[in-house]
């Protein structure tokens, strides 16, 4: 199965959402996903939460994303799902002020690059 992907220069993508049948249909093997360049993307929850084999994870020029924007719900959905997630790229964030509320339920990152 695909087990590496891109999702980038988009410049009318929104919500992440829009991919969750795809993340549906990878998600035992999808281990590395960069999302970079798109201007509009105010959050990036909407279908991570089947991402279960995910160990990389990059965000990269998403100036619509803070961490105020996220939408995350209280139990931490779909964060807590991502069981296998070791590394964390958050570059070039502009509107990131802080780090994300989610973060603290990555129990299993080893890896964090700012």
């Amino acid at each position: 199965g695909l087990n590496r992907m891109s999702i980038g220069w988009d410049e009318k993508l929104e919500k992440l959402s829009e991919f969750e049948a795809v993340f549906r249909c990878c998600s035992s093997s999808l281990q590395q996903l960069q999302i970079s360049g798109c201007p509009l993307l105010k959050s990036v929850t909407g279908g991570l939460e089947h991402l279960t084999a995910l160990e990389s994870l990059e965000l990269e020029s998403l100036p619509s994303l803070s961490e105020a924007g996220e939408g995350v719900e209280d139990d931490g959905t779909p964060w807590r799902c991502l069981h296998s997630l070791r590394s964390l790229k958050l570059r070039y964030m502009q509107n990131m002020v802080k780090l994300p509320n989610w973060m603290r339920y990555l129990t299993t990152l080893q890896i964090l690059e700012i």
